[in-house]
């Protein structure tokens, strides 16, 4: 029998094999990527809308970054490119 842990999505609540498909942010929460890549998408949307919606003397002080959905720490963008992308 195979020896695979099992990590739980942190989005989705779903049980998954490590480093199968699984997205792991800096501040060390995990995700299933499918789901990351999801969030990141709708948090980059609510982002821009929050950007356009906010008067020019105020959107030096918001923040662009993408929060990890748990914790709510800005996340790099880099972080977000597969390493299996080629």
């Amino acid at each position: 029998m195979p020896d695979c842990q099992l990590v739980t999505c942190g989005i989705c609540y779903d049980e998954m094999e490590a480093k199968k498909g699984v997205a792991t942010v800096e501040c060390g929460h995990i995700f299933d990527k499918e789901c990351m890549e999801q969030y990141v998408e709708h948090a980059r949307q609510q982002i821009q809308m929050r950007y356009h919606d906010t008067d020019d003397e105020d959107r030096p002080q918001l923040e662009m970054r993408v929060p990890c959905p748990i914790c709510r720490t800005p996340l790099e963008d880099d972080q977000f490119e597969s390493p299996e992308k080629h």
